[in-house]
């Protein structure tokens, strides 16, 4: 069944599906593969991870980005706390873990200035920031509107990826929480620097 999808540019989602075939490693049981399919926020390409489970799938997702995207050494940005799925794909790609603090109203942007600024100095290549952003696991929190316009703006400044993983898009009380609210991050990106991950099996 289709559990994880990756969005991305055009320009990227051939190069990225030839690198998974290059660089994957098989899972046991039924083989998980992926399909370049034209949906997604205003009909961009989602390369659509697959496998015989759904926590399989999620963890292919994000190993397969670890492996395409990042060199043993590269700085990988974090909500701290997060998510430990991502944390293990990441260290087993021999990236370095950074966190940075969260606000009520998800990350602390000045602490991400901070923070970039004290690596850069030390001379440690950023390849992502790597969020959550609805929902967060395991906070739960909820990144603003204005804040992830914010994210954009930043990504851009720093030449930086997000890699957004959006799994709980759609899981949310309608009392406390609109639809607009969870826009993803990627739904107003231009620049492409945005890589979308989200599941259909919540």
């Amino acid at each position: 069944r289709w559990s994880e999808d990756v969005l991305m540019h055009a320009d990227a989602a051939e190069d990225f599906i030839q690198d998974w075939s290059r660089c994957r490693v098989p899972a046991e049981g039924d083989f998980a593969g992926v399909e370049i399919c034209p949906i997604g926020p205003e009909g961009a390409p989602k390369l659509l991870v697959w496998g015989d489970s759904h926590m399989r799938a999620m963890k292919e997702g994000l190993d397969l980005l670890a492996r395409v995207l990042l060199d043993p050494g590269d700085v990988v940005l974090m909500e701290l706390p997060s998510y430990t799925g991502a944390i293990a794909a990441f260290r087993g790609a021999g990236a370095s873990l950074v966190g940075v603090r969260q606000e009520t109203d998800g990350i602390d942007l000045d602490h991400l200035d901070e923070t970039v600024a004290r690596l850069r100095a030390a001379g440690q290549p950023i390849k992502c920031l790597y969020l959550v952003p609805n929902f967060q696991n395991p906070t739960g929190l909820l990144i603003s509107l204005p804040k992830r316009l914010a994210l954009l703006a930043w990504a851009s400044r720093e030449n930086v990826l997000i890699l957004e993983d959006d799994p709980y898009r759609d899981v949310y009380f309608t009392d406390v929480t609109r639809e607009e609210e969870t826009r993803p991050i990627a739904a107003d990106d231009q620049s492409g620097r945005v890589i979308d991950l989200s599941s259909v099996s919540k």
